[in-house]
């Protein structure tokens, strides 16, 4: 029972070595076009965002470039707005087009700071062939999605993205080549080509 609660443990220490967070520029904001109306003002780490849908269940809102990054596990941001609880949606678009999303993550604008924490997986409107991640994701947007026509303003602020860190990442270690993980007094290690290597990716002498 002890090395079962030592292995858990190392494998949790290793998800948590291999994780970074990526910081999302929000002054690189752009309105989303062949939509519906957003006019948008970026100050002081705040994206400030004023919206208008002429009809039901239009959408309006922004979206902000990537860097064709792979492997988005989670996303954070913090949100606030009029409190109309007019839906608010996000997405991660990837590079053939498609939008991805955490559907239990439905939000009702709220009229106070709200901190939104995601992990998307379900194709959003666009009806992928294909699971989540196998494309690199290029954009992520944060769109209003009323049930009538109307206009609003939410704010966005602390975008950041859980990916992997490709440096450390024992799983990396592992795909490189035949590869074996072990266990050695409640250790996990990987040997690859005759070589030993830590949950850090160090080489073990």
């Amino acid at each position: 029972m002890k090395k079962f609660y030592l292995f858990a443990a190392a494998l949790f220490a290793a998800v948590t070595i291999n994780a970074k967070e990526i910081v999302v520029d929000l002054s690189d904001a752009t309105k989303i076009t062949n939509v519906e109306t957003a006019n948008f003002a970026y100050a002081n780490g705040e994206l400030a965002v004023e919206w208008t849908v002429a009809a039901a269940y239009g959408v309006a809102g922004i979206e902000i470039s990537l860097d064709n990054i792979a492997d988005i596990s989670s996303i954070s941001f913090e949100i606030n707005g009029d409190g109309s609880g007019i839906g608010i949606i996000h997405y991660l678009r990837d590079s053939e087009g498609n939008r991805w999303w955490d559907s239990s993550k439905w939000i009702g604008l709220p009229a106070t700071w709200t901190t939104v924490s995601a992990a998307p997986s379900a194709c959003l409107w666009d009806g992928a062939t294909y699971p989540y991640g196998q494309e690199a994701f290029t954009k992520i947007g944060i769109i209003a999605n009323p049930s009538t026509a109307g206009n609003g303003t939410f704010s966005i602020r602390n975008i950041v993205l859980t990916v992997p860190d490709d440096a450390t990442a024992i799983d990396n270690i592992a795909a490189q080549g035949k590869a074996t993980k072990v266990i050695r007094n409640g250790q996990v290690f990987v040997i690859r080509d005759g070589k030993t290597y830590n949950a850090l990716g160090a080489e073990i002498k």
